[in-house]
């Protein structure tokens, strides 16, 4: 039988820098937000019609056309894929004991990753915007790998 001691406190710097990077990527959501609302004011038309009644504007399909609109449309659906997995491997991952300089570093490489990813889908950066993907995606590999590691170096010692 396989015996996992959990940890009794947090690492408190590890933990208060995930704090910070949750709050950071919030913040970089809630921008691309303003931009989707930003392009829906700009091209005067609403993408769904009880919005259209409300607000007296048209509704048809071309507002989904709107280049800004779709690609920060697009851009959300990508962070939703990607930063809550993120998320909870980072927090996995302190919790089973993580080394402090590279949880830092893995925080700041898929923060910085997704801001650069946003930016670049946005002003229609191409071959950046795949690279900033790729350089978030790896910091998100690294850390399950790290998460692996660690539990199997936990259970085979126990």
């Amino acid at each position: 039988m396989v015996s996992f001691t959990p940890m009794t406190s947090l690492n408190s710097f590890q933990f208060e820098a995930w704090a910070l990077l949750v709050a950071l990527l919030f913040f970089k959501m809630l921008f691309n937000s303003l931009v989707q609302g930003w392009a829906r004011a700009r091209s005067g038309v609403l993408a769904e019609a009880e919005d259209a009644g409300v607000f007296g504007k048209p509704s048809s399909p071309e507002a989904n056309a709107a280049d800004l609109l779709q690609r920060a449309t697009n851009c959300w659906r990508n962070d939703l894929e990607n930063i809550p997995l993120f998320l909870f491997l980072s927090l996995g991952y302190i919790l089973v004991g993580a080394s402090t300089p590279f949880m830092i570093i893995a925080l700041l490489a898929f923060g910085l990753g997704r801001v650069a990813h946003t930016i670049c889908y946005l002003a229609k950066l191409q071959p950046y915007r795949t690279l900033a993907f790729n350089f978030a995606n790896l910091a998100s590999v690294a850390v399950a790998l790290a998460i692996i590691w660690r539990v199997v170096r936990i259970w085979t010692l126990a």
